[in-house]
């Protein structure tokens, strides 16, 4: 699973996720962590590939490296909070790119008015 929060979400989704899915690991992916999943993986093999949930800022999962990557594995289903935000051009690019990837299965857009 992936959500793609604001940055200033990311904390508590990563917490309310943590306590609602304790079977599963949360992982709240900064370009540090991102960093060290990758320099920890065998070479060719995906960080995304591991079973889990993943909370990414929407501005940091645009960024042109982490995209890519977001759009060559399948997600059960991913999440979207403050979904109004994909407004923005690099933003809607991500989504767009993932769907048109076919790699989400299920998509779940949150937004407030």
């Amino acid at each position: 699973m992936l959500v793609l929060p604001p940055a200033a979400l990311c904390d508590e989704w990563r917490e309310r996720l943590s306590r609602a899915q304790s079977n599963h690991p949360v992982v709240l992916l900064t370009r540090q962590v991102f960093r060290e999943m990758e320099a920890a993986l065998p070479i060719g093999e995906s960080p995304w590939d591991a079973d889990g949930i993943f909370v990414i800022s929407q501005d940091l999962a645009k960024q042109r490296d982490l995209a890519a990557g977001l759009s060559a594995v399948k997600w059960d289903l991913v999440i979207v909070d403050e979904a109004h935000r994909l407004a923005a051009p690099q933003r809607a690019a991500l989504l767009d790119g993932m769907v048109a990837a076919d790699v989400v299965r299920r998509l779940l857009l949150l937004t407030a008015t």
